[in-house]
């Protein structure tokens, strides 16, 4: 019988390629928060699908600007003020100028914003700005941050919060993910007991249960525990049998020695890849 032998983070990993994905299931976005992508999610839109202000000022053709300076500025006739969340009902022409905020759909004809603090306005219907302004400077061109069918997220990822943000941004709102793998862990010893119970001479609280579930939490699977199973081959056996039937992996958390009970442990060998994946773990999600 050969006796346990420990292999390396790489070793476990080289291993683990081995294993088929879980199946999957479609979330809403914010749902699925923590979970892992199971197909890659390209934006249907440009974002943003028109052109906005970066800052509050006024938009206007750059070229209107140019030498303009604190001793000879610019000066501009305002015809409007852009709406917030609104199209502007008007366009902006050449030596015109329109008042918008951050965020504002810039009007037809302006390719520029110019900040508040660089403008005074001598009367309502008056810009004066004096400093130059380069064509797009505060302006968040259509596509900028994503373009339509660009790349968001790929399979494999786990989704974040700043995720979910950009997804909503663009209209996505529900996800195709991994299911979760069921993890059941079974914990053996009759030196065990409940840690809600008082140990009584030679008896140790459970800790391996419940660090082990919360482990698998943290890692994203779905933990099943046993209540404690008494030190029987019989026992351990069938309820192995039961939670390879009905879990993905199985934890099993026990002495770790030949013990006085040696010769009826469970027959162990080493395992070739030619094995594939071992018999207590069905599938498991990368």
């Amino acid at each position: 019988m050969e006796f346990f032998k420990v292999v390396s983070p790489e070793e476990a990993k080289e291993a683990l390629r081995g294993f088929r994905a879980l199946g999957t299931e479609r979330l809403s976005s914010f749902g699925a928060v923590g979970r892992v992508l199971a197909e890659d999610v390209h934006s249907p839109v440009d974002l943003p699908d028109f052109p906005r202000a970066t800052m509050d000022g006024y938009a206007f053709r750059a070229s209107d600007s140019f030498g303009a300076s604190e001793a000879i500025p610019a000066y501009l006739e305002v015809v409007g003020q852009v709406p917030m969340g609104a199209a502007p009902g008007f366009s902006v022409g050449r030596g015109e100028a329109a008042r918008i905020l951050t965020g504002g759909m810039v009007p037809e004809g302006a390719d520029a914003v110019v900040m508040e603090e660089f403008t005074s306005a001598p009367d309502a219907e008056t810009l004066e700005v004096r400093r130059p302004a380069a064509v797009g400077e505060n302006v968040l061109a259509i596509g900028d941050d994503l373009k339509k069918d660009e790349l968001i997220l790929g399979a494999g990822s786990r989704l974040r919060s700043q995720d979910v943000g950009a997804l909503a941004g663009v209209g996505v709102t529900s996800v195709e993910v991994h299911r979760r793998p069921r993890v059941a862990i079974l914990p053996t010893g009759d030196e065990l007991v409940d840690p809600r119970e008082t140990p009584c001479a030679g008896q140790v609280r459970d800790i391996n249960r419940f660090s082990l579930a919360a482990g698998v939490i943290e890692a994203g699977g779905e933990p099943e525990t046993e209540e404690i199973l008494p030190d029987d081959l019989g026992v351990i056996k069938e309820r192995l049998d039961q939670a390879v039937d009905r879990a993905d992996v199985v934890l099993i958390s026990g002495g770790s020695s030949m013990g006085l009970r040696g010769s009826h442990r469970l027959p162990m060998r080493r395992r070739s890849r030619s094995d594939g994946p071992p018999p207590w773990a069905k599938t498991f999600s990368r």
